[in-house]
Order: structure tokens, then C-alpha cells, then sequence
């Protein structure tokens, strides 16, 4: 069973290839912007001390109703 790849088309992929079907290989590194990291670190840094907060509120709230 020998298909045919379009060549006109092509992208980075791994396994196998279909003509419904893409599975893109996702972009390295290097292609990334140069303020990329800095700012996935401040999201994550946000995520965390909203979590922190929020518990800290749920605790209150289960304190205050005695449970």
C-alpha cells in the first residue's frame, strides 16, 4: 500500500502521515521568542500566588462555619 505524500504541502511530523490527518511537530526552542520564558515564568508565578490566595480564603471561609 504505497500512497503518495504531497510534497507542496509538507510540515515537520512525527509517525505516521495521512492525507486527513496532520500530527505537527511542535517548534523548537530556538524559534520561540527571546522574551517567551520570562513571561511563561510570570504567569506561572501569577497562577501560583492566586492559588495560594484562594485557599487561603476557602480556609477562612471553612474557620468562620466551623467546620
Amino acid at each position: 500500500m504505497n500512497k503518495k505524500i504531497n510534497t507542496e504541502n509538507l510540515r515537520k511530523s512525527r509517525g505516521r502521515s495521512r492525507d486527513d490527518a496532520m500530527f505537527p511537530v511542535p517548534i523548537s526552542k530556538d524559534e520561540l521568542p527571546a522574551d517567551y520564558f520570562g513571561v511563561l515564568a510570570g504567569i506561572k508565578e501569577r497562577i501560583q500566588s492566586e492559588r495560594l490566595r484562594v485557599t487561603l480564603s476557602a480556609n477562612a471561609a471553612m474557620v468562620l462555619l466551623g467546620i
